[in-house]
Parts: structure tokens; C-alpha cells; sequence
């Protein structure tokens, strides 16, 4: 914490004396003057460190604490005398200011086995006031003439979530080359991916009306204007029945959030025959893959603007606008493929065949949106209010299937040990396709 701060004040006289007839020293002429100005200043600042949990994610930052307030105020006093009478005259002003604070800033990360996640942080709040005013020096004493205050605070957040996710499997029966049996294995993993925004601001305005009230000393007078101004908060622009009128309000917010998750999937499979007394054997292999994914993008949005100001029977009026906005876009996609192929051959003393069958098997989807909302709200002096909404709302996506086969045999034979014809084959193929979109 630091204080400092400092006085100084300056005086000078000039008086003059004319003789009379009578021979004595009379007061002719005299002029005082005055004039001093001085400041005070405090500061503060805090450092320190913070942790929470998130799940299984420890997040750990650090934080500041900051406040200042300072004060000026100047003063000139002048004081005459004419026709034996004395005048007095002054200026002073005075302006008092101040903000508070705090800010943060912190991670985390965490990993186990196929498990891993992340998240990120940092924000903070403010708050600060200003005021002046200027004074002049009547017969009843100093008297506050015209003046401005204003008040301010604010918060603000970004925040990051992510998580990875991975899963595999795999498994077997059965011994590889004899008999039957069946192998198998699959990876999986899940993305997720989140931020999120948010800020919000809001200002008043003063200005000092004489005709409301008065104020005296100039230090008094510097203090319960930084203290009223900066402790008033809320509302909406109009008179505040004192010598400090609510002039104008400003209120904004807005918020945005962003989402995504991915999702794939892969795997691959074996199995087979062998008859171990007969020439039978056969096998199949499989692969197969697929992968989601989606995604969401939201925003809002507050703004209010109220003034205020005298009307022209007396009363205090207030005008303005305010707005409200709401919009949201995503899409989701997903898309699917396998493959498969099949084999069997017999051989036998005089005869055999082999068939061979497989395929493939694609589909996908997509879908998109996009959605807005907003209105519009006037608020007249006359007390009047009116709306302008708006919203639009549009939708599309497509879709397809498609697949293909294959079917093939081939048989050969031999009458006899000398003699064995030609092989005869087979064959049969075949695909199909689908494909819809839609647009709304």
C-alpha cells in the first residue's frame, strides 16, 4: 500500500493609506489574496494463488487485487475595498476518481490411462468513479456551481474445457490353422472442445443541478461527490431529487458459447475354418470404421442506452433504446463404412469348387442450422414504448447410402485320373446407391 499526498497555500496583501484634511491616515485602497491547491493519493495491491477442482482436473492460477483513489482540489480567494466598503470573491474546483479491481489467470491439465483433459480460465471485475465539481465563493460562503460525476464497473470470464478419451479391445478364440476360430480389434475416441465468453459493462452519469441543492467546503464538497456518485448504481436515467441528477445509464452484456464433440470408431476382424479330417477350409476378414462429429456455435447480446433530462412542466424525462440479440449455427455430420470379403474352397480326389463373396457399405449424413433472434425496443420520453422483432430460422442436411457386392464360384472335376476338364466360373456383382437432401 503507498500514500502521499500534499498541501500548499500563498497569501498576499496590498494596502494603502491617503492623508485627509485634517492631516490623519485614512484606509484608501486594499486587496487581499488567498489561493492554495493540494492532492492525496492511495494505492493497494494484492498478489495471491488459487486452486479448485474441475472433475479430475485440479486448475490452479494467480490473482491480482488492485484499488487507487486520489483527490486535487484548488482554491483562489480575493477580497477589496472601494467607497470604504470590502468585496469578496473566489474560484475553487475539486475532482475526486478511484478504481478497484481484480484479475485472474489459471490452468489445469490431467491424464490417465486414455483419459486426458484440459482447462484454461481467466477473468476479473473492475469498478471506478470520478467526480469534479467547481465552486465559487458568495456571501454565504462557497457554493457548488456546475459539476460531472460518473460510475463504472464490469466483469469479464473466458473459460476452456477440453477432454480426449481412447478406448481399444480386441479378443480371440480359437487356435490360428486348425479348426475354427475368430480375432478381433477396435479403437474408439471422443473429443470434446468447449469455450465460453462473458462480459457485461455498466456506466452511469451525473451532472450537478445548483438549483437542487448546494455544498460547502471544498474538501467536503470533493468527498461526498466521489462518495454519492461512486456508490450509486442502477436504475434508470432520471432525476434524483438531489443536486446530483442521474443523466444517462448504459447497461451492455453479451455471452458466447462454442461446443463441439467428435466421435470415431475403427475396427477389423478375422475368422476361419479348417476341417482337419476333410479338404474343406475357408476364412472372412471384415473392417469397419465410422465417425460423428457436431458442433454448436451460440452468442448473446444485452444493450440498454436511457437518458434522462427535464421536461418542459417540470418533470424528468426519460428516452432511450435497448436491444437484445440471440443467434445460434451448428452442424452434425456422420458417416459410416465397411468392407467384407469371404472365401471357401474344397478339394477334393476328383472334384472341387471355390466361392468367393464380399462387399463394401458407405453412408453418411450432414445437417446444418443457423438461427437468429433479435429485438429492438424504443422507449420514448412521452412514456411511450416500441418493438422491432426480428427472426430468421434455416435448417438443410443431405443424406446417402450406398453399397456394393460381389458373388464369385469356380467348380473343376476330373472323370478320371488321366483326364480332368476345364474349370467353369461364375460370377455375379452387383451395387446400389441412395441419396437424399433436404433444404428447409
Amino acid at each position: 500500500m503507498v500514500e502521499g499526498g500534499h498541501d500548499s497555500y500563498m497569501h498576499l496583501a496590498t494596502i494603502g493609506y491617503a492623508l485627509d484634511v485634517e492631516g490623519n491616515w485614512q484606509l484608501s485602497t486594499a486587496s487581499v489574496g488567498a489561493g492554495g491547491h493540494g492532492s492525496s493519493d492511495w494505492d493497494c495491491r494484492a498478489d495471491g494463488d488459487y486452486w479448485y477442482l474441475v472433475g479430475q482436473t485440479t486448475v490452479t492460477g494467480t490473482f491480482t487485487d488492485e484499488a487507487d483513489d486520489h483527490m486535487t482540489y484548488s482554491y483562489t480567494i480575493l477580497a477589496s475595498i472601494s467607497d470604504g466598503a470590502w468585496a469578496l470573491s473566489g474560484t475553487g474546483d475539486n475532482e475526486a476518481k478511484g478504481t478497484a479491481g481484480t484479475s485472474y489467470s489459471g490452468s489445469g491439465s490431467f491424464s490417465s490411462g486414455g483419459f486426458s483433459s484440459f482447462s484454461s480460465e481467466n477473468g476479473g471485475a473492475s469498478e471506478s468513479f470520478k467526480a469534479t465539481l467547481d465552486f465559487t465563493l458568495k456571501e454565504a460562503g462557497w457554493v457548488a456551481t456546475n459539476g460531472s460525476a460518473s460510475t463504472s464497473q464490469g466483469s469479464w470470464r473466458n473459460r476452456t474445457f477440453d477432454t480426449t478419451e481412447t478406448q481399444s479391445n480386441s479378443g480371440s478364440w480359437g487356435v490360428s490353422g486348425s479348426g475354427s476360430g475368430e480375432s478381433w480389434s477396435g479403437t474408439s475416441k471422443t473429443d470434446r472442445h468447449t469455450v465460453s465468453t462473458f462480459r457485461h459493462t455498466y456506466r452511469e452519469d451525473y451532472l450537478w443541478n445548483p438549483g437542487q441543492g448546494s455544498a460547502s467546503g471544498g474538501g467536503s464538497s470533493g468527498g461526498s461527490a466521489g462518495g454519492s456518485a461512486g456508490g450509486s448504481a442502477g436504475g434508470s436515467a432520471g432525476g434524483s431529487g438531489g443536486p446530483w441528477e442521474l443523466t444517462e445509464t448504459t447497461d451492455s452484456a453479451s455471452a458466447t458459447l462454442d461446443r463441439s464433440v467428435s466421435y470415431t470408431y475403427s475396427g477389423s476382424g478375422h475368422s476361419w475354418y479348417v476341417d482337419a479330417e476333410g479338404p474343406s477350409t475357408g476364412s472372412s476378414d471384415s473392417r469397419w470404421n465410422t465417425a460423428n462429429h457436431f458442433s454448436q456455435s451460440s452468442h448473446s447480446e444485452f444493450q440498454r442506452t436511457l437518458t434522462g433530462a427535464p421536461g418542459e412542466e417540470g418533470d424528468w424525462q426519460t428516452s432511450g433504446t435497448e436491444t437484445h440479440a440471440v443467434s445460434a449455427s451448428g452442424s452434425a455430420s456422420s458417416a459410416y463404412h465397411s468392407q467384407w470379403a469371404e472365401k471357401w474352397t474344397y478339394t477334393g480326389s476328383n472334384s472341387g469348387w471355390t466361392e468367393e463373396n464380399g462387399g463394401t457399405y458407405d453412408r453418411s449424413s450432414s445437417d446444418q442450422y443457423d438461427y437468429q433472434c433479435s429485438n429492438a425496443i424504443t422507449y420514448n420520453a412521452d412514456g411511450s414504448v416500441s418493438y422491432s422483432p426480428d427472426q430468421a430460422n434455416n435448417v438443410s442436411g443431405s443424406y446417402s447410402d450406398r453399397g456394393t457386392g460381389y458373388w464369385k464360384r469356380s467348380d473343376w472335376w476330373s472323370p478320371s485320373s488321366d483326364f480332368q476338364a476345364p474349370r467353369d466360373t461364375w460370377k455375379e456383382r452387383g451395387s446400389y446407391f441412395v441419396s437424399v437432401a433436404t433444404l428447409g
